[in-house]
C-alpha cells in the first residue's frame, strides 16, 4: 500500500496507493470545477496508472447534489445512447435466465433495459437516496452500501462498471471482488475515460474528464490491463466509441481552453449555475465546434485514441 502524508484532512501520497512503486508527476494545479481546489495527477513508474493526488479525507463536499443530475433533454440523449450499449453487450448472451449486477447505477437506467429483457438485476448505489430514486422509478432491486462477495460468490453473468473504476480508491480490490462473483463465462464491462487519448493530451488541465478529485484514477488501456492480468482476467473485446461522452467532452475542454469558467455549459446543464451571458456565448460556440468534435471524435475512433476506453473483459481459463 502507498504510505500517506495527512495534511490539513488531505491525503497525499508518497508513491503509488496501488503498487507501492515510485510516483512521477503528470500535471499540476488542476482545478475541480466545483470547489476550486488544485490538485496534481501523478503517474506510477511501475503500474503506469495514473492517480489524483492529494485526495481530500472526504469526499462528501465534491460530490453536490446536482452531481449526474442533468435537465431532461441530456438525460434522454445518454439515454438513447446507453439503451444501445445495453444491447450491444448482452448480444453474446443467448436464451434466458441471466443476471447482472451493475456497481455505481446510478438512476438505474441501465439496469431498467435490462430487466425488460427478462434479466434478474441488481444495482449498487453509493447513497441510499440514490438508491431509493432507482427503486421507486424502475422497480431495481437496490443496495447503498458496500456488496459481499461472499454472498453474492459466483452469482452474476454480467458485471458493470460503467464510468465507475475511476471514482474508488482501491481499482484492484473492486476487480478482484467482481471476479469473485463473475459466474463461469460470465463478463465484466469496464468504461473509463483514456488518459492517453488525444483529447486528454491536447487539453491537459482542461481535460472535462479529469473531474478531480472525484475521478481517484486516471487509466489507459495497458495500466487497465496491468491490473487484469494479475487477477488472470483478459480483455475480450475494445471499443474507443462514444457518441454521449467523447464528442461533447470535445466541446467542453476547448471551451475550457479558451479561458470560461471551468466546465461551465457542464455545470449549467446539471442546473448547477444558472442561465447567463458567459453561458449564452458558449452555447453559441458549442453549436459551431459540433461539426468539428464529430469529425476529430470519429478519426480518433478508428485510430483508438478515443477518450473513453470500454472493455468487456473476461477470466482466463485454464
Amino acid at each position: 500500500m502507498g504510505k500517506k502524508k495527512m495534511t490539513n484532512e488531505i491525503n497525499s501520497y508518497e508513491n503509488c496507493p496501488e503498487c507501492s512503486y515510485h510516483k512521477e508527476t503528470h500535471l499540476n494545479g488542476i482545478l475541480d470545477y466545483v470547489t476550486c481546489d488544485s490538485f496534481n495527477i501523478i503517474k506510477c513508474t511501475k503500474c503506469q496508472n495514473f492517480f489524483t493526488d492529494p485526495v481530500p479525507s472526504s469526499l462528501s463536499n465534491y460530490y453536490q447534489n446536482r452531481y449526474r443530475k442533468y435537465n431532461v433533454i441530456v438525460l434522454a440523449v445518454l439515454r438513447f445512447f446507453y439503451s444501445f450499449r445495453v444491447k450491444s453487450w448482452v448480444k453474446s448472451f443467448k436464451g434466458n435466465n441471466y443476471s447482472a449486477l451493475e456497481i455505481g447505477c446510478g438512476d438505474g437506467f441501465v439496469l431498467s433495459n435490462l430487466k425488460n429483457m427478462g434479466w434478474k438485476v441488481l444495482g449498487v448505489e453509493r447513497d441510499e437516496k440514490s438508491a431509493i430514486h432507482a427503486r421507486n422509478m424502475f422497480e431495481i432491486e437496490m443496495i447503498s452500501e458496500p456488496i459481499s462477495e461472499t454472498i453474492y460468490e459466483n452469482n452474476f453473468d454480467l458485471i458493470i462498471l460503467f464510468q465507475v473504476l475511476e471514482h474508488v480508491h482501491k481499482p484492484f480490490s473492486l476487480l478482484n471482488k467482481c471476479k469473485k462473483m463473475l459466474k463461469t463465462n460470465g463478463k465484466i464491462i469496464i468504461s473509463i475515460p483514456n488518459i492517453e487519448s488525444w483529447q486528454a493530451k491536447l487539453t491537459k488541465q482542461n481535460w472535462q474528464h479529469l473531474d478531480v478529485p472525484r475521478h481517484l484514477n486516471h487509466f489507459t488501456k495497458n495500466s487497465l490491463n496491468f491490473y487484469l492480468d494479475k487477477l488472470n482476467l483478459s480483455i475480450d473485446s475494445i471499443s474507443y466509441i462514444s457518441f454521449e461522452h467523447d464528442i461533447y467532452g470535445w466541446i467542453q475542454s476547448l471551451l475550457n481552453c479558451l479561458g470560461f469558467e471551468k466546465n461551465l455549459l457542464l455545470k449549467f446543464l446539471m442546473k448547477i449555475n444558472v442561465f447567463s451571458i458567459h453561458v449564452l456565448i458558449s452555447i453559441i460556440l458549442s453549436f459551431l465546434l459540433i461539426l468539428p468534435a464529430i469529425m476529430i471524435s470519429m478519426i480518433s475512433w478508428i485510430s483508438c485514441n478515443g477518450s473513453i476506453i470500454e472493455i468487456k473483459v473476461k477470466e482466463l481459463i485454464e
